[in-house]
């Protein structure tokens, strides 16, 4: 947690996750940066989600708190997702 003496307090969420889905087999690798003292620019995340055989199948960017774009690798076709 961060704040604890002057402003709202709040939590930082920042490190690397694996999401694996059992039926499939994928598995995604998020790393949620780290925001630093005087970051203008938080809430940063990139993704990359791997098919059963290990192969990067797409990857994802952008701010969890506004939006993220969704790259297929494959076909290099890109969407964006409002949050």
């Amino acid at each position: 947690a961060h704040n604890f003496i002057f402003g709202k307090i709040y939590v930082d969420h920042h490190g690397e996750v694996m999401v694996r889905c059992e039926e499939s087999g994928y598995l995604c690798r998020v790393n949620m940066r780290k925001r630093g003292w005087f970051d203008k620019n938080p809430h940063r995340v990139e993704a990359v989600a791997l098919d059963a055989m290990g192969t990067e199948r797409y990857k994802v960017a952008g701010k969890w708190s506004e939006s993220l774009t969704i790259t297929d690798l494959s076909t290099n076709k890109a969407e964006t997702v409002d949050g």
